[in-house]
C-alpha cells in the first residue's frame, strides 16, 4: 500500500553549514549523468572515479547494546565495506530510471516525472524495497542490513546521533526545520560521521535488509514488515536508539509494507570493499589527474583502510590505482 506524505513545499534552508564540496562534484556528476542518459556522452573512467569519490571505507567493526532488561544486540559488519556517503540524489537515480524505463512501475516514473533539474540534488525517494534493491544491484552493490546501517551510523563507540552523543541545532533535516521536504544530499557537514557520511539522521528514511529482531520482509507475504532507518524531514530529531521504559533497546525505525512509497523514503548502498576495489581498480586509470584524486581517496579512507589496500595490491601486483589510494590511506 502506498505511503505518502503531503508536505512537498516549506520555508527556506537558513545557516545549515558550508555545504560538502565533494556532495556538490558528485551532484554535478549525477546531473550531467542524467544529461547524458538523455543523449550524450559519458566518460567511462570518470563515472568509475567519481563513484568511488562519493564512497566511504567503514572498517569491519561491531558495536554492542546492553539494555537494562533482555539479551544485548550487537551491530556489525564481518567486513570492511564501501557505504554511499550520501544519500542517493535525484539525478543519479534519474539517470538509472531512464535507462530501464520500460522496467519500472508507472506509479514510480510518474511520481518522478515532476523531480525538475533544479532538485536533482535533493535526496530521491519513492521507491519500494525492491525497487530500491535492484538500483543498488545495477551498481554492482546492495542495501545495508538493518545492523550494518546501526554500526555505520554510531560507529565503534556506540554514539547516539551520527555526529556525537548530544542532541543539536542545525545539523539535520528533521521536523523541526520546518522545510516539510527533502534537501540536497551532503547539506550538514556537522551532521556527518567520523567516516564521512552524510545524512544518517533526518532527509530521508533509508530502506534496509533484515530488520532486528524480526523475520526478513517477503513482499509476496502481505503481513511482512520491512524497515526503513534514520529518519526523515517528516519526522522529529531521535536518538539511533535507546532504552524504553520497561528496559527494552530500541532502534529509531520505519516500520512498513515493503511495497510502500513515501516522499520522505529513500535508498543508501554499500558493498563489501575488496570486492568492489579488486573488480573496478583498472577502471579508474592510471595518470596524473587519476593520481591526485585517488590518493585523496585514499586519504579520506584513512589508515583503517591500509591493511586490505596492502592485501590487494599484493593480490594485483600492477594496479596503479591500488597503490595511488594505499599512498593516500598511508599518509
Amino acid at each position: 500500500m502506498a505511503r505518502a506524505h503531503p508536505g512537498r513545499g516549506g520555508g527556506r534552508l537558513r545557516r545549515v553549514g558550508k555545504s560538502s564540496r565533494a556532495a556538490r562534484a558528485w551532484v554535478a556528476l549525477c546531473i550531467a549523468g542524467c544529461l547524458t542518459a538523455c543523449g550524450g556522452t559519458s566518460s567511462p573512467r570518470e563515472d568509475a572515479l567519481s563513484e568511488l569519490e562519493q564512497l566511504a571505507f567503514i572498517p569491519a567493526g561491531s558495536v554492542s547494546f546492553p539494555p537494562l532488561s533482555g539479551r544485548s544486540v550487537e551491530c556489525a559488519n564481518a567486513e570492511p565495506l564501501l557505504v554511499d556517503r550520501y544519500e542517493v540524489p535525484r539525478g543519479r537515480w534519474l539517470r538509472y530510471q531512464r535507462q530501464r524505463a520500460t522496467e519500472l512501475d508507472p506509479q514510480l516514473t510518474a511520481m518522478t516525472a515532476g523531480w525538475t533539474e533544479d532538485t536533482w540534488s535533493w535526496a530521491a525517494s519513492w521507491m519500494t524495497l525492491e525497487e530500491a534493491r535492484a538500483f543498488a544491484r545495477s551498481r554492482g552493490m546492495r542495501l545495508m542490513t538493518a545492523r550494518e546501517w546501526v554500526r555505520v551510523a554510531v560507529g565503534l563507540r556506540g554514539l547516539r546521533f551520527p555526529w556525537g552523543e548530544n542532541r543539536a541545532s542545525l545539523v539535520a533535516n528533521t521536523l523541526e526545520l520546518g522545510l516539510s521536504r527533502p534537501i540536497p544530499v551532503g547539506t550538514f557537514e556537522l551532521g556527518a560521521t567520523p567516516n564521512s557520511t552524510y545524512d544518517l539522521c533526518g532527509n530521508v528514511w533509508e530502506w534496509v535488509e533484515d530488520p532486528i529482531d524480526r523475520p526478513i520482509p517477503d513482499e509476496s507475504d502481505p503481513n511482512s514488515r520491512a524497515w526503513a532507518m534514520g529518519g526523515s524531514f517528516a519526522s522529529p530529531l531521535a536518538p539511533m536508539y535507546e532504552v524504553d521504559q520497561s528496559g527494552r533497546l530500541k532502534f529509531q525505525n520505519l516500520t512498513l509494507d515493503p511495497r510502500a512509497r513515501g516522499d520522505d523514503i529513500g535508498v543508501r548502498c554499500a558493498v563489501e570493499a575488496r570486492e568492489y576495489l579488486r573488480l573496478h581498480a583498472e577502471e579508474f586509470g592510471d595518470d596524473e589527474a587519476a593520481h591526485a584524486r585517488l590518493v585523496s581517496v585514499g586519504r579520506r579512507f584513512g589508515r583503517d583502510a591500509v591493511p586490505l589496500l596492502e592485501s590487494l595490491v599484493a593480490e594485483t601486483r600492477n594496479s596503479r590505482a591500488l597503490r595511488w589510494l594505499l599512498e593516500g590511506a598511508s599518509k
